[in-house]
């Protein structure tokens, strides 16, 4: 009977305090989030101002074809007529000098890189720092609290853009 009393006495206080303890921890917890959130979205913004390669992307505007992007390969029909000696599969009647219309020329023309790929190596390495930093909040959330939230600095590494080929 001692235990029965002792046990009610007990449970429901704390019932009746647990709604009012996970209202607080909840509302705690969403606060310390919004503030990690801001400060993450600072230090990310910092890291935007100071370290994309903006020189990069400057000398891309003004001179296209600085990067190489790529190559673009297109047939073109020739514009004359081709004279082809006899005994060549590529004529039109059995003998003799003939005229061929089925060559074709292929054009090769130089793209530049796009803007999206000079940024490419610091998107990529700040979307794995968010990605670390939204783990990092997470766990602390899930942890109840127990896992400080600390920021490390967003700092990429120098990307090679010019980087010598080696054949190896």
């Amino acid at each position: 009977l001692e235990a029965t009393v002792v046990g009610v006495l007990a449970l429901t206080p704390l019932m009746l305090l647990l709604p009012t303890t996970l209202a607080f921890y909840l509302s705690y917890l969403a606060l310390h989030t919004l503030t990690v959130a801001a400060r993450a979205a600072m230090v990310l913004a910092s890291a935007a101002l100071q370290y994309p390669p903006l020189h990069l992307v400057a000398l891309r505007l003004v001179h296209p074809h600085a990067f190489p992007g790529g190559v673009v390969v297109t047939p073109v029909p020739v514009p004359a007529p081709v004279l082809l000696s006899p005994g060549d599969p590529r004529l039109r009647s059995g003998g003799g000098m003939g005229v061929c219309t089925g060559v074709r020329y292929l054009r090769l023309e130089a793209r530049g890189a796009s803007v999206g790929m000079l940024m490419a190596p610091f998107l990529l390495a700040a979307a794995g720092w968010c990605r670390g930093t939204a783990a990092a909040v997470a766990g602390a959330c899930v942890s109840c609290g127990r896992l400080p939230v600390a920021l490390v600095p967003f700092e990429p590494d120098e990307p090679e853009y010019f980087a010598a080929v080696t054949d190896a």
